[in-house]
């Protein structure tokens, strides 16, 4: 039997797909036009600011109304539409880890 994708990786197909729809279903702060505000998932950078653990097109395109970036790091999911956007803009900050 052919392996799943993602399984050699050790990822759960049903586990990430009940992840993302978590996600999905969380309640938001919505702002004018139903997208998220500036305190829905993205904060703003500072010392210590921690990633987002998911990011979708709506974050960005508040991100870029609000000139700010969105934090990230290795188990962010970004979705393909808001890394496009992201890529296009700069928006996306990787978190830099601090050494052991």
């Amino acid at each position: 039997a052919p392996e799943r994708p993602g399984a050699a990786a050790g990822l759960d197909p049903g586990l990430l797909a009940g992840r993302v729809a978590a996600l999905l279903d969380e309640p938001r702060e919505a702002g004018a036009r139903g997208e998220p505000s500036s305190g829905s998932r993205a904060p703003m950078p500072g010392p210590g600011a921690e990633p987002v653990p998911f990011v979708c097109e709506a974050d960005v395109r508040a991100a870029l109304r609000e000139s700010r970036p969105i934090v990230i790091d290795d188990r962010t999911i970004v979705t393909p539409a808001a890394r496009d956007l992201a890529d296009a803009h700069g928006v996306l900050r990787k978190r830099q880890e601090s050494a052991p």
